[in-house]
């Protein structure tokens, strides 16, 4: 039986947030500044690495739920027993950099040894960006099939000068706003929307078929405790007040998005 009602039910009334400290961000006083921020700012979940020693500091100083995102399922027994609440297969940004990629097939299997172990565990599951959104909507099929909970959709890393043009023009944006869309008109687990949104586009997020949101650099760039907390916080009431944005759903006419759609019509 999954247990965390909390991180379920602020899915289903599409209002989650959830603040990510990095998946190789192994810094203890960086995670734990991040970590008194979600709690003033008011944010459901954490989002931490894989390491026994962080996951019992942040669980000492939150009453929030924490996930621990990992690469490697050997890491998920030692993850829970340090406490973690949920678990994530994801948050791979950090390793693209290094020329890692994960496929179909890699994420589905090492998902299902996951799941096959640990049956209890809520369990989410990022879906690769460099996949096509074909496949990801395979994919993301097939994660349900077996029990996945949640989805996660990512984008690719963008330099500042790139940052500033996505903020300009959704249309040249939509790597995870796409692939939300598109993994929710196919399955029925919630999606948490991830990667390269601010406090100004993730409203976006939940008009075009996410139930939460997975922030991180917008956050931890800051530093600033008092600063972190009122950027989430911001991000909260942001989602909670402009949920139900109208879209003009033509900025994702692409032909890479049409004929995924169509070929699963």
């Amino acid at each position: 039986m999954k247990t965390n009602s909390v991180v379920m039910n602020s899915l289903n009334e599409l209002n989650s947030l959830k603040i990510i400290s990095g998946l190789n961000n192994f810094n203890l006083n960086s995670i734990l500044a991040v970590t008194e921020a979600a709690n003033i700012g008011g944010a459901t979940y954490l989002d931490i690495c894989a390491d026994v020693k962080i996951i019992k500091a942040v669980k000492r100083n939150t009453f929030l739920p924490v996930c621990v995102s990992l690469t490697d399922p050997f890491l998920v027994e030692q993850s829970i027993d340090a406490g973690a609440d949920l678990i994530e297969l994801g948050n791979f940004d950090s390793l693209y950099s290094n020329g890692l990629k994960f496929s179909s097939n890699d994420i589905f299997n090492m998902t299902l040894q996951i799941k096959n172990q640990y049956p209890a565990i809520i369990l989410c599951v990022t879906v690769p960006h460099n996949l096509s959104i074909n496949d990801q909507i395979i994919l993301s099929k097939k994660l349900e099939e077996i029990g996945v909970d949640i989805i996660q959709t990512e984008a690719p890393s963008l330099d500042k000068s790139n940052y500033q043009k996505v903020l300009n023009n959704i249309s040249r944006a939509s790597y995870t706003l796409s692939s939300t869309y598109a993994i929710s008109k196919f399955v029925n687990i919630p999606i948490i929307t991830s990667s390269n949104l601010s406090d100004l586009t993730t409203p976006l997020a939940i008009s075009y078929g996410a139930s939460g949101l997975g922030i991180s650099k917008a956050i931890i760039s800051l530093k600033d405790i008092n600063l972190m907390s009122k950027k989430i916080e911001s991000i909260r009431l942001s989602l909670k007040t402009n949920k139900n944005i109208n879209l003009n759903y033509d900025l994702f006419s692409s032909d890479r998005l049409s004929e995924a759609l169509y070929a699963h019509i």
